[in-house]
């Protein structure tokens, strides 16, 4: 799905991720090994693997998959303070680059 390069890319890949973290969140138990593995997945895989790896040139998809972050790292709680410390500081110089300005609110 990152490698869509369309103009409802970014909002196809916002909405399809929130309804992988809701599916999760459904199917899986509180705080178990099982949520973590799959959330964590959206994360290295679908985000970082995704638009942060092929995506710097559209700041659209990096923009969606930065408020995809907002709201999987709630959901991943206290195990999302290693990736937070590592790769936020790592990609944040890019984003603003990039001029991404995420909408936390939506």
């Amino acid at each position: 799905m990152t490698f869509i390069s369309t103009p409802e890319s970014s909002a196809l890949f916002a909405a399809s991720a929130r309804c992988y973290i809701l599916l999760v969140k459904h199917t899986t138990e509180d705080d178990s090994q099982k949520r973590y593995d799959l959330l964590w997945g959206l994360v290295s895989a679908d985000i970082i693997g995704g638009p942060w790896t092929y995506g710097t040139k559209s700041v659209e998809m990096t923009e969606a998959s930065v408020e995809v972050l907002a709201v999987v790292i709630p959901e991943l709680g206290v195990a999302s303070v290693r990736f937070l410390k590592a790769c936020i500081a790592g990609e944040l110089p890019p984003l603003v680059l990039l001029g991404v300005r995420p909408n936390f609110g939506s």
